[in-house]
């Protein structure tokens, strides 16, 4: 069969159905309504991954940006002291409520979970910037929810659907591996990996693309950062340990020689394992629709 048919299957089983998107939105809904009913909260909106269709089953949290005041330049205040503010205005709801440096987290019965980001607004309307916490809690950093969205809709314009359906097979590929980079710093990366290309490739070569910036990116090879000749929307350190990135390489090593020997095409189910697995993880059970795309053909 082709790499690109399996890649249509992977999604269609990480992708959120009807039933989850309908509860990401209620569920956004309830947190939003009780946001504007109490506590410090101004106005508050959704953002993340559920308002770019990257979302991914069993890992994509709610984000909703909760906005409690503006400034234009950094606040003077301790972030701790808003996020304390808005787990108090949250206890109600029928959910385990934990602060974090950087969120207030609600952990429900069923998922979706729910993260609660402070935000003070950037009083110069026109940036469309937030100040929000830190990764330590401590300071606050510059936010921009709109800018990865404005990037995602411009690729998706030029490559297409499988763009969004790319990033989400790679996201899943990142947890469920334990690669430990940031989902959103997937999807940037996915944006500058291909960046130059005026059309799709290959799922096959495009994620061989991705994996190529990722590997560049969490190792910090210079040469690679400099040529990428921009800086990222949001900073955060790699948290990824030494297995991390031995899968990392692994994963890539894998895809190129895919790219090389068989042009797309995995001819029996051992190395249609090898795929699946490498995605989705190595406990993930091997569940391939048969048709008649599973007749190898050239690509």
């Amino acid at each position: 069969m082709r790499v690109d048919d399996l890649f249509e299957q992977i999604d269609e089983k990480v992708r959120l159905s009807r039933t989850e998107r309908d509860l990401v939105r209620d569920r956004g809904a309830v947190v939003q309504r009780l946001l504007a009913e109490s506590g410090p909260t101004i106005c508050s909106l959704l953002v993340g991954s559920m308002t770019r269709s990257t979302a991914i089953r069993k890992f994509s949290d709610v984000d909703i940006l909760a906005v409690v005041g503006e400034s234009i330049d950094p606040p003077t205040g301790n972030p701790a002291t808003l996020l304390a503010q808005l787990a108090g205005s949250l206890r109600e709801l029928d959910a385990q409520v934990s602060v974090g440096n950087m969120v207030v987290s609600l952990a429900f019965e069923r998922p979706p979970a729910v993260e609660v980001i402070a935000a003070v607004r950037d009083s110069d309307g026109s940036t469309g910037r937030y100040w929000i916490a830190d990764n330590s809690g401590n300071s606050w950093q510059s936010y921009s929810p709109t800018m990865l969205n404005e990037l995602t809709t411009e690729r998706v314009g030029v490559l297409g659907p499988r763009f969004i359906k790319l990033i989400r097979v790679a996201k899943y590929w990142n947890r469920a591996n334990s690669v430990g980079l940031q989902s959103s710093d997937i999807e940037e990366l996915a944006c500058y990996a291909l960046s130059a290309r005026l059309s799709m490739p290959s799922y096959l070569r495009a994620l061989s693309e991705l994996l190529e910036v990722v590997l560049a990116w969490v190792t910090g090879n210079p040469e690679a950062v400099a040529r990428m000749g921009r800086t990222f929307l949001r900073s955060s350190a790699y948290s990824g340990t030494v297995d991390a990135l031995n899968e990392v390489r692994a994963t890539l090593t894998n895809v190129q020689a895919l790219v090389e020997a068989q042009d797309g095409i995995v001819a029996d189910m051992e190395e249609v394992a090898s795929v699946w697995r490498a995605i989705l993880g190595p406990d993930a059970t091997v569940n391939i629709r048969s048709s008649e795309c599973d007749r190898p053909r050239a690509v």
